[in-house]
Order: structure tokens, then C-alpha cells, then sequence
């Protein structure tokens, strides 16, 4: 094997195991939502674990903590965080996880080029438009055959664009991803604390549910699939990444089948099929 091939294989394979990660963080949500957890439990234990972790090293790096708590930080920090978190929480309450990864990754193109119109004025071209119809004829299919409860879907429309808020806002303010590194847990971490003592106040649980969401949520996928999502952009391009990234619909439900018994009907197939072509189209068609 030549040594050039050796870092492109590198980060095809950090973007495969995001994929994992990801889809494993739907079905282990939807686990923790229909258990003992509420979504203000799943918020502290996600943020607070890897703010425990940042916040040492932002420390011993020297880094002024002022450079993190401006508005073109914070804002896009929480609707990433907190609030593309807690949307999908209270979504997989009343939904199957196989839907999470329909919608999300599936409208996440239409609310990028939303956004994008709303940031820069930059009008949509007509193949962007294309794609968004076939994305939207797979949503309409999935309400069509009532899989999903339209309050969930509500809630997974405003985790899409408060994801999606949070990529634009990123790439058109030309935000430092290593700010955001210790930014992301840190503010979702002072934001969560008082909400969950408001709304909540006490983790139900037993000791091993609770090590087991804290170290997936805070550790792996929080610290761990950002990392390795920055790697993989590094190493085969964003395109490529995109692509990858398109199999979270499908890998979200075979875990779910797998661990939950989550039924997969015909129709679930063909919105898969539908939304991840889109999203791969989307991926090699878009603006750079």
C-alpha cells in the first residue's frame, strides 16, 4: 500500500465510526427517554461529563475563558448543543429512532440552504431545490403513513435547524473549531445546571444506566465524534464526510431493530432510500 493512501484510509475510517457513533447515540437516547431518564437528565449527564473533562485542559492551555462566552460563540454553541440535544430527546420520547435519523440527516440540507438564504442572501440554485423536493416527498411520506406523531416531528424539525444554525453560523463567521472545542460543554454545561434543578432536580436511574449514558453522551460522543468528525474533513474532504455521514439514516435503524426490537416496514425503506439520496446528491452538488 502506498504511504499516500494511508491517510485517506485513515479518515474514511474516523468518518465510519462517527457514523456509528451517532447512530448509536439515537438508539441510546431513545433507550434513556422511554427509561428512567427525562431529557433534562440526558442534557446534564452529556454536557456536564465533558465540560468536567474540557475545562482542566482549557485551563492548563491558558486560554482566557472571556474568548468563549461572546454571542457569536455562545449562540451557536447552544442551538448545537442544548438545543439540538434536548429537541431530539423530547422527539425520541414519542418516536422510533429510525425516524430521528430520517429527518435530521435528511433535512438537514433543506435547513443549511434556509439558513444560508437567511446569513448571506445567497438564493438556492435550481438542482438545490431538486433535491429539497425529494427530501420533502420523504418526510411527507413518513407523516403519510402516520410512523411518526407530528408533535415529534416537530421537535425533530427544530433539532434539524438548530443543528444546522449551529454548521452555517460556524462557516460564515469563520469560527475558531478549537474555541468551540471547550466552548461547546462549558456553556451547554451553565445553561443545563439550572434548567435540570428547575425542571428536574434528581437522576432516577441505577448507578450503571447512569455511568453508561454519562460516558457515551459526554465522553464518546460529544468529545470522541467531534474529533474524529474534524480529523475525517481534514483527511478526505467535507464532500466525502457528507457522504459517509449519509448512512446514518440506515446504521440508526439497524441499532434500532437490534437493540430495541424497533420494527423497519416497507415504507420506512423507501424514506431511506429517498432521503439518503438526497443527501448524498446534496453532498456532491453543494456550494463549496
Amino acid at each position: 500500500m502506498r504511504q499516500s493512501k494511508i491517510p485517506y484510509l485513515l479518515g474514511f475510517a474516523a468518518s465510519v465510526i462517527v457514523v456509528l457513533i451517532w447512530s448509536g447515540w439515537v438508539v441510546l437516547s431513545r433507550a434513556g427517554v422511554t427509561g428512567a431518564f427525562s431529557l433534562w437528565d440526558l442534557g446534564l449527564l452529556r454536557f456536564g461529563t465533558a465540560a468536567v473533562i474540557v475545562l482542566p485542559l482549557l485551563l492548563w492551555r491558558r486560554r482566557p475563558l472571556s474568548a468563549i462566552f461572546t454571542p457569536k460563540i455562545m449562540l451557536p454553541a447552544l442551538f448545537g448543543g442544548s438545543a439540538y440535544a434536548l429537541f431530539s430527546f423530547a422527539a425520541l420520547a414519542q418516536s422510533p429512532a429510525i425516524n430521528a435519523g430520517v429527518i435530521v440527516n435528511g433535512l438537514i440540507p433543506i435547513a443549511t440552504i434556509c439558513l444560508i438564504f437567511v446569513f448571506a442572501r445567497r438564493r438556492p440554485r435550481y438542482r438545490e431545490l431538486a433535491i429539497s423536493l425529494l427530501i420533502i416527498f420523504a418526510n411527507f411520506l413518513l407523516l403519510r403513513g402516520e410512523l411518526i406523531p407530528w408533535g415529534s416531528y416537530a421537535m425533530f424539525v427544530a433539532a434539524t435547524f438548530s443543528l444546522a444554525f449551529y454548521f452555517v453560523a460556524v462557516s460564515i463567521w469563520n469560527l475558531d473549531s478549537e474555541t468551540f472545542f471547550y466552548a461547546m460543554p462549558i456553556i451547554n454545561t451553565i445553561f443545563i445546571i439550572p434548567c435540570w434543578l428547575l425542571f428536574d432536580g434528581k437522576i432516577e436511574a441505577d448507578l450503571g444506566d447512569i455511568v453508561r449514558q454519562a460516558a457515551y453522551q459526554g465522553v464518546v460522543v460529544t468529545i470522541g465524534a467531534v474529533t474524529l468528525l474534524t480529523f475525517a474533513i481534514h483527511r478526505i474532504g467535507s464532500v466525502m464526510v457528507a457522504v459517509t455521514m449519509s448512512g446514518v439514516p440506515a446504521m440508526t435503524a439497524v441499532l434500532g431493530y437490534g437493540f430495541l426490537s424497533e420494527p423497519i416496514t416497507t415504507l420506512h425503506l423507501v424514506v431511506l432510500g429517498l432521503s439518503m439520496t438526497g443527501i448524498i446528491l446534496y453532498a456532491f452538488f453543494k456550494r463549496p
